[in-house]
């Protein structure tokens, strides 16, 4: 009985993981002005815990997704940013900075589709 518990759990845990990862697949776009440097536009999408797609048309890099949280870097005219980011539904709110601290930029954004 504990031995099917355990593969229940699992599973769960499993299919949990593959639910919050694709909360993260389409396309955003920002609600709002966005601050100079900041991301307009996102296109992303996830398999398993890695994360990949478009930041304004270039490709990101080192993407993972965890539950609704979802990091990634980007380089943005010859300047590399790390962005984080927190979903809560359809709203995406990215942190990015540049990989010293400096510049930091908050967008948020709403899923299209």
């Amino acid at each position: 009985m504990k031995r099917i518990s355990t593969m229940l759990a699992a599973l769960f845990l499993a299919a949990a993981c593959v639910f919050a990862a694709a909360v993260a697949d389409g396309t955003w776009t920002a609600q709002g002005q966005v601050p100079a440097g900041g991301i307009s536009t996102l296109v992303l999408a996830s398999s398993g815990t890695t994360l990949s797609g478009t930041a304004d048309g270039v490709q990101i890099t080192a993407g993972k997704i965890q539950n609704t949280a979802v990091w990634f870097t980007v380089v943005k005219n010859s300047k590399t940013y790390n962005c984080k980011g927190q979903i809560s539904g359809t709203t995406l709110t990215i942190y990015q900075s540049l990989t010293d601290g400096s510049q930091p930029v908050s967008v948020t954004l709403g899923k299209t589709n």
